[in-house]
């Protein structure tokens, strides 16, 4: 039996830090540029949360870039921070209808949101600083079957 679902496709940029064992700012934009490219992303899906705290699944169509812009040095955990971007595509799995206002889930409010990405030698730890969707068909008809 086949019925339609409303999804939404939408660009997605995600502005990222990761921290690194790097000895100078260009050391710690290769290590990251090293552990997070392209290449070694395997994303498939993506769960963010709506501002009432509904779940927004998301399908990763597409990595289309990850780039490394800037480092620095972090006094507290005494490493160097690289700040990069990931832009995706990705449509939503039709559950939910999505807004604007949505991000990754956080435990504590005043904290970065943590995301574990998949990638092709492990899991990657990133905290998330910051979250741009742009959808680009509010509601396309696709059939799913059930």
């Amino acid at each position: 039996m086949s019925k339609s679902l409303q999804r939404s496709i939408a660009s997605m940029e995600v502005t990222v830090t990761c921290a690194t064992e790097a000895g100078n700012p260009r050391q710690a934009l290769e290590q990251a540029s090293q552990r997070l490219n392209t290449d070694k992303l395997e994303l498939r899906q993506i769960r963010l949360e709506q501002s009432g705290g509904q779940p927004l699944n998301l399908q990763v169509v597409k990595v289309v870039e990850v780039s490394w812009l800037s480092a620095r040095f972090d006094e507290h955990t005494n490493r160097y921070v690289a700040t990069g971007c990931i832009r995706l595509r990705t449509i939503s799995d039709g559950a939910a209808e999505p807004s604007h206002l949505c991000g990754f889930p956080s435990n504590l409010p005043r904290e970065l949101p943590v995301w574990t990405i998949p990638t092709t030698s492990g899991a990657a730890l990133v905290r998330v600083a910051g979250l741009g969707i742009v959808w680009d068909v509010p509601s396309v008809q696709l059939p799913a079957f059930v």
